[in-house]
């Protein structure tokens, strides 16, 4: 719910400087995440999960825009800006060094296996690594 708090903060600082570029991307991503936003005590709340998931898929989207031959120009530009914008409200990513030494440590130390490990980061550390590169070193490291 933070990250959610913090986008509708900045959301409404963007309309006082008329930020328009800040204001149409924060807008659109407020807008998104409030339909998918789940009842918690009769109230809608928009977890921190959910706000990285949908910020994640954005840039998935705009880096097919940026990466197209086909990208005009302009558009390549506002992609990159508006991916700018919204990547500042990802959390810091684990480093590749870190993300072995934790498998490592959830491995040797625990004994953990390949769906524990990826159980356990994706509840501790949600969004702050790229799965892909967790489930390749969680094998290197079982062997």
């Amino acid at each position: 719910m933070r990250l959610y708090n913090e986008l509708q903060n900045d959301y409404t600082v963007a309309r006082k400087q008329s930020d328009t570029l800040a204001c149409k991307v924060l807008s659109t991503l407020l807008g998104e995440l409030q339909q998918g936003a789940v009842m918690k005590n009769g109230v809608k709340v928009v977890e921190d999960k959910e706000v990285i998931r949908t910020i994640k898929s954005w840039i998935k989207r705009y880096d097919m825009n940026i990466e197209s031959p086909d990208t005009h120009e302009a558009f390549r530009k506002l992609c990159e800006e508006e991916k700018d914008l919204i990547e500042g409200y990802l959390p810091e990513q684990m480093s590749e060094d870190d993300l072995r030494h934790q498998i490592g440590f959830m491995v040797n130390d625990l004994g953990m296996k390949l769906p524990e490990v990826m159980k356990s980061l994706k509840e501790d550390f949600e969004g702050q690594y790229d799965g892909k590169q967790a489930s390749t070193i969680a094998r290197e490291i079982l062997g």
